[in-house]
C-alpha cells in the first residue's frame, strides 16, 4: 500500500535557516548564469552541438551519422535546433540551466513532501545553482554527460513521488520515472544498465520497507524502458545493429575497449573515506567538542581541496579537475559505504523510516548509474558528478539523520551542515568561475561574438578572428546545403560555418581508430556526400590550463597528420587550399575547396 505524505508542519524557528538557504541558492544561480556566456570549446563542446544540428539541418541518424549510435543524446539536441532553426550556442546553455534549475527544484520538492523536512534542502541544493548539471565545469551545454544526469533526477524524483501517491495519480508518476529511466541508457548506451536499478530497489524495500515499493509497481516503472527501446528498435531496425557492430569494430581497433583501474582517482576517494569516517567519529564526542571537532575537520578539508594536502595528492587530469574530483571522491566512497552498510541490514531486516526510503531511492539508482559511468568512461571516477544531485542530497539527509540520532539541537545541526556543505560548495564553484574548457581564463575572455551561432559568447580575441574567418570563408565558396570537412579537433566549425558534416561523425578522433576514418571516408564516397570545403586545422584551436592558480594557458600541440590519416589524404589530393588563417603570422588553418565549387566561385567572381 502507498504511504500517506508526511505532514507539512509550518517551518516556525526553521523558517530563517530554509529562507537562508533559499536566498544562498538563488545569489549563485544568478552567479551561474552570468557565467553561462564565457568561453567556447572548439572541440568537446563542438561535437555535442554538431551531432545534433546535422540532424535537424536533413541528415539521418542512420547512415549519415551512424557513429552516434553509442550516444544518441544527439536525438535530444536535434530536437532543439529543429524547433528553433536559429538557436545560439548560448541559448543552448541557458535551456540547459533552467533545466538545471527545475530539476532541482522537482528534486527538493519529492524530498520534502516524502520526508517532510525542507530546511537544509536549498542548502544542499545550492552548490547545482552554480554548477548546473555539470559539476564538473567541463562545458556548459547538454551533452551525454548532462542528460544522464538530468534524467536521473528525474527518474529519482518522480519515483520518490509515486511512493506518496494511490491509484492512477501513482501509475502516471511511475510510468514518467520509467521514461526518464530509458532516457539514462538513450543519452548515452551503455548506463541502459540503469534499467537494473529499479528491480534492485524493489528488492531491498520489500524486506526493509514492505509495501512501499511493490512488484505491481515494478512493471510500470520498466514498461516504458521496453516500449521505448522498442519503438527505437522498429524505427532503426537493422541499420541500429550494423551501427552498433561497426563501432565495437573501431573501439578494438582503436584500444578502446579495455578497462582501466583509475589509481589517480582512488587516491581522492581513499581520502575523503576517512574524511567521512572521522566526521563519523567526532558525531560521537562530547556535545561541547563535537562542534569543534567538525569545524576543524571542515577546515581540513578545505585546505586539502585547496592544496592537494600539501602536495601529496596530485591534481586530477592534467591538474584541470582536482575540485570536481575530491567532491567525487566523497560520492564515491559515501555511495561505496551505503552499499555495504546495507548488506547486514538486508541479513536482519529493521524498517525503514521515511527519511530511510528517501534516502535509499537517492543513493541506489545514483551509486547504479555511477559505477556503469566510472567504468565505461576515460575521465573515470569523475563521471560520478553525473549522478551526483541525488547521491550529495542522499548524503546530506545521511548528516542530519545521524546528527539527530546523537541529540544534536537544530542550530548545532545547521552549523555542522554549513560545514559539510561550505568547502566543497566554495571550492567546486570557484573553480568554475576560474575556468573554461579549451578557452582561456574568463578574466581575458574580452571579446564578444555578434553575430552566427557563437552570437553573445565572450571569448578572446583569437577565437574571434577565427570565427568571422570561417564564416567568410565558407560563404564564398560554398552554399549552406552544401557539406564540408573539419579536422583535426575542432567539430565546432561545422557550426560557425553553417555545413554539415561529409562524413558520418563530426570528432575525428572518435575511438582512435584509424579504420573508422577509412571507411568513413569509402562511404562519403559511396553515397556522394563529397564537400564542397574542408578545413584543417595545423594548430589546433584549444588552449590549455598550464597553472589554473594564475590563470596561465598555453596552445595545445601542433596537430600531426600521419601517413595513414585517410580524411587528411583526401582534402590535401581532392580539394584546392584556397587560404590560410595566419593570426600574429603563424599558420592556425588551411582552407580548402572542390575543384567544382572553386570552378562555380570563379565563374561568378571574373577578375
Amino acid at each position: 500500500m502507498p504511504h500517506p505524505s508526511t505532514p507539512i508542519a509550518p517551518l516556525g524557528r526553521e523558517a530563517p535557516l530554509f529562507w537562508g538557504g533559499c536566498l544562498a541558492f538563488a545569489a549563485l544561480a544568478v552567479l551561474g548564469w552570468l557565467k553561462l556566456p564565457y568561453g567556447v570549446s572548439w572541440a568537446d563542446e563542438g561535437m555535442y552541438v554538431a551531432d545534433a544540428w546535422r540532424l535537424a539541418a536533413g541528415d539521418r541518424m542512420f547512415p549519415d551519422a551512424e557513429t552516434g549510435v553509442l550516444r544518441l543524446y544527439a536525438v535530444f539536441n536535434g530536437w532543439l535546433f529543429s524547433l528553433f532553426p536559429d538557436i545560439s550556442l548560448l541559448a543552448i546553455r541557458r535551456i540547459q540551466f533552467g533545466l538545471a534549475l527545475g530539476a532541482a527544484g522537482l528534486l527538493g520538492f519529492a524530498v520534502w513532501r516524502h520526508t517532510g523536512r525542507r530546511w537544509a534542502l536549498p542548502w544542499a541544493l545550492a552548490p547545482f545553482a552554480f554548477l548546473g548539471l555539470d559539476p564538473v565545469g567541463k562545458t556548459a551545454t547538454l551533452s551525454y554527460y548532462h542528460y544522464p544526469h538530468l534524467f536521473l533526477i528525474g527518474h529519482v524524483a518522480l519515483l520518490l513521488l509515486a511512493l506518496d501517491a494511490a491509484g492512477g495519480a501513482r501509475r502516471a508518476l511511475l510510468f514518467a520515472s520509467g521514461c526518464c529511466l530509458w532516457g539514462i541508457g538513450f543519452a548515452l548506451l551503455p548506463l541502459s544498465v540503469s534499467a537494473a536499478a529499479p528491480a534492485l530497489l524493489w528488492l531491498v524495500l520489500r524486506r526493509l520497507a514492505p509495501g512501499s515499493f511493490t512488484l505491481g509497481d515494478l512493471p510500470w516503472v520498466l514498461a516504458p524502458v521496453a516500449l521505448l527501446w522498442g519503438i527505437v528498435f522498429a524505427a532503426y531496425g537493422a541499420p541500429f545493429w550494423s551501427a552498433l557492430a561497426d563501432m565495437l569494430r573501431y573501439a578494438q581497433q582503436g584500444g578502446k575497449t579495455q578497462a582501466h583501474l583509475d589509481r589517480e582517482g582512488i587516491q581522492y576517494v581513499a581520502v575523503m573515506a576517512a574524511a567521512a569516517a572521522a566526521a563519523w567519529g567526532a558525531l560521537r564526542l562530547p556535545a561541547r567538542a563535537r562542534l569543534a571537532a567538525l569545524a576543524a575537520l571542515a577546515g581540513g578539508v578545505w585546505w586539502g581541496m585547496a592544496t592537494g594536502f600539501g602536495g601529496a595528492i596530485a591534481p586530477y587530469w592534467r591538474g584541470w579537475f582536482a575540485a570536481p574530483m575530491w567532491f567525487c571522491g566523497l560520492l564515491m566512497a559515501a555511495l561505496g559505504v551505503y552499499a555495504l552498510a546495507l548488506l547486514p541490514r538486508l541479513a536482519r531486516p529493521r524498517p525503514l523510516n521515511r527519511d530511510g526510503r528517501a534516502i535509499l531511492v537517492l543513493m541506489l539508482p545514483a551509486g547504479v548509474l555511477a559505477a556503469v559511468f566510472a567504468y565505461f568512461s576515460e575521465i573515470g571516477f569523475l563521471t560520478t558528478a553525473y549522478a551526483a544531485m541525488p547521491a550529495w542530497l542522499g548524503i546530506v539527509l545521511i548528516a542530519q539523520h545521524a546528527m539527530r540520532g546523537r541529540g544534536m539541537g537544530r542550530a548545532a545541526r545547521a552549523l555542522a551542515l554549513v560545514a559539510l556543505v561550505l568547502p566543497f560548495t566554495w571550492q567546486l564553484c570557484r573553480a568554475d568561475w576560474r575556468f573554461t574548457l579549451f578557452d582561456l581564463p574568463p578574466k581575458y575572455l574580452t571579446q564578444t561574438v555578434p553575430d552566427g551561432f557563437l552570437r553573445g559568447i565572450r571569448t578572446n580575441p583569437l577565437f574571434l578572428d577565427l570565427d568571422r574567418w570561417l564564416r567568410d570563408r565558407a560563404a564564398r565558396f560554398s552554399t549552406p546545403d552544401e557539406l564540408a570537412i573539419v579536422l583535426e579537433r575542432a567539430p565546432m566549425a561545422h557550426l560557425s560555418m553553417g555545413r554539415r558534416p561529409a562524413l558520418n561523425h563530426a570528432w575525428l578522433g572518435l575511438m582512435r581508430s584509424a579504420l573508422l576514418r577509412y571507411e568513413a571516408v569509402e562511404r562519403m564516397q559511396q553515397a556522394g556526400r563529397e564537400p564542397a570545403v574542408a578545413v584543417r586545422f595545423l594548430q589546433p584551436p584549444l588552449f590549455f590550463p598550464v597553472d589554473l592558480d594564475n590563470g596561465v594557458s598555453a596552445p595545445a600541440p601542433p596537430a600531426t597528420f600521419y601517413p595513414d590519416h585517410s580524411v587528411s589524404n583526401y582534402v590535401t589530393q581532392n580539394m584546392v587550399r584556397v587560404d590560410v588563417f595566419r593570426p600574429g603570422g603563424w599558420p592556425w588553418a588551411e582552407f580548402y575547396v572542390s575543384p567544382a565549387a572553386l570552378a562555380r566561385y570563379r565563374a561568378q567572381n571574373p577578375r
